[in-house]
């Protein structure tokens, strides 16, 4: 994605960017722009999906079992989903298998399976002083910039652990970093 493939001006919602083939220069599709005005947009949703979100309980009902499913469905996905990181990004095809299906699927079964490990809170004696208490809460609306050689397996990497705790995330992938594969994995 280049700034040159940018149509319209402003902070329109209007204003797209052009996703194209690196081996041929053809167009593989078109992504909103994401100005200011879809980030401020972006926030507000995620901070309003924050609160019902971070009360739902426990983390294996949160964030576990909505990862677990979303691995199995990039499971039966993959061949898609590696040929369009393939002709977004000009990743071998063997290389765009495996960072879906190697990394990306793996990372949202690890957290399915470490999501029922958290705990809510816990008091622990310290010696002399007492009791301590932990709690383990959100910290609340996260936000994640996805760099351009691995933009799937990060995603993974960055958002899951966020959800599993129960906070929301926005995430922005770099400019040079086509969001196609990404975006169908997050829909």
């Amino acid at each position: 994605m280049r700034e040159e493939d940018m149509h319209a001006g402003g902070d329109s919602s209007a204003e797209t960017i052009r996703v194209l083939n690196p081996a041929t220069g053809d167009l593989v599709g078109e992504v909103p722009a994401g100005g200011t005005a879809a980030v401020a947009a972006a926030v507000d949703a995620a901070e309003t999906a924050l609160a019902g979100w971070a009360k739902r309980d426990p983390p294996r009902q949160r964030g576990g079992k909505i990862l677990g499913e979303g691995a199995r469905i990039i499971r039966t996905q993959t061949d898609a989903l590696a040929a369009l990181l393939t002709a977004e990004q000009g990743k071998p095809l063997h290389e765009a298998r495996n960072e879906i299906l190697g990394g990306c699927a793996n990372v949202l079964e690890y957290y399915h399976s470490v999501s029922g490990s958290i705990r809510g809170g816990e008091c622990m004696p310290l010696s002399s002083y007492g009791l301590a208490y932990v709690l383990k809460e959100p910290v609340g609306v996260c936000g994640a910039i996805i760099p351009w050689n691995m933009p799937v397996l990060i995603f993974a990497w960055k958002v899951c652990p966020a959800l599993v705790a129960g906070n929301s995330i926005v995430v922005k992938p770099a400019s040079s970093t086509p969001p196609l594969t990404t975006l169908r994995i997050a829909g």
